[in-house]
């Protein structure tokens, strides 16, 4: 499924409902089971072809459709199973990245057929994740620099000292990583956006620790969490195609101590890059609660 007007969020409440405020003529259809397994954990479409979708589980690993979710085929190679988000090459069409618990791994072949590329990260251990990976990014200067995002949206826990929090670099296209920095030591990154707009420019959304932005490329980090509830967590964000100060995050509720309730989360917009956060939450659900499963909270945001 693509959506052509420019401009155009959508907002997934959950995982499990979605509106898209007075956007009537929005339809939703099953694309049926894609056999990964569990949650499904993320979906990205490929920029160059909209019939060719990637789904990510956290149990069976991820499938690809070449026929815009009609049909899925599993992939091979993976050596974890917990998949958190894509990347494609922008260079190359045949080349796919996908973040798991076990690292990157990369595919040269559109998605068929995956090996771990990992190389300078720590070792696997045999009873816990030591790198686990949200999601891969491209330099948009520099094609053949990567950066690998310490996270997993999925909130998947692990024994032993996983390096949460931290940017692995890569200089030569993925084959080979070094630690570059840390955006906080010890958070999940949820979400990381790199605006083409804006090269020297990164986002990241670190679930509770909030909003992070560097502006050297991924070498110092800064909050930018001006405006935004205390206490809700930063569970995405994503980025204007054209314009790189304009940002979307989608939040959780936070809880009010004097109230003895949780209010409910929504969609926060920034036109100044992070600065300053307003909400956009017009025509979405925003309940209330006394228990923090039964307030509204927000999981997901997307543009086109």
């Amino acid at each position: 499924m693509m959506f052509r007007r420019c401009n155009r969020v959508i907002f997934c409440l959950i995982g499990l409902a979605c509106t898209a405020g007075a956007l009537a003529e929005i339809r939703w259809t099953p694309l049926n089971e894609p056999g990964v397994g569990g949650r499904l954990t993320s979906i990205r479409v490929d920029p160059q072809n909209p019939q060719v979708l990637f789904l990510g589980g956290d149990m069976l690993g991820l499938a690809k459709s070449s026929n815009g979710g009609e049909t899925w085929e599993r992939s091979k190679g993976l050596v974890s199973y917990e998949v958190a988000d894509f990347s494609f090459d922008p260079k190359d069409r045949k080349v796919v990245w996908a973040g798991t618990m076990s690292g990157p791994h990369r595919s040269r072949d559109g998605g068929k057929t995956w090996n771990l590329a990992r190389e300078g990260m720590p070792p696997i251990s045999s009873n816990s994740y030591s790198a686990p990976v949200e999601r891969i990014l491209f330099d948009p200067v520099n094609h053949k620099r990567l950066l690998a995002f310490g996270g997993n949206h999925r909130l998947w826990k692990s024994p032993g000292e996983p390096k949460w929090g931290v940017v692995w670099e890569s200089l030569n296209g993925g084959d080979e990583w070094s630690e570059f920095s840390v955006v906080e030591e010890g958070a999940n990154i949820m979400a990381a956006e790199w605006p083409d707009s804006k090269p020297e420019t990164i986002y990241t959304a670190l679930g509770d620790a909030g909003i992070y932005r560097s502006d050297d490329g991924g070498q110092s980090w800064g909050s930018i969490r001006g405006g935004l509830p205390k206490g809700a967590a930063v569970n995405d964000l994503v980025v204007h195609p054209q314009n790189g100060n304009i940002i979307w995050a989608a939040l959780g509720s936070s809880f009010d101590s004097e109230k003895n309730l949780f209010l409910a989360g929504g969609i926060y917009k920034s036109m100044d890059g992070g600065m300053n956060w307003e909400r956009a939450s017009e025509g979405l659900s925003q309940e209330d609660a006394s228990q923090k499963n039964q307030a509204s909270w927000f999981k997901v945001v997307e543009v086109s």
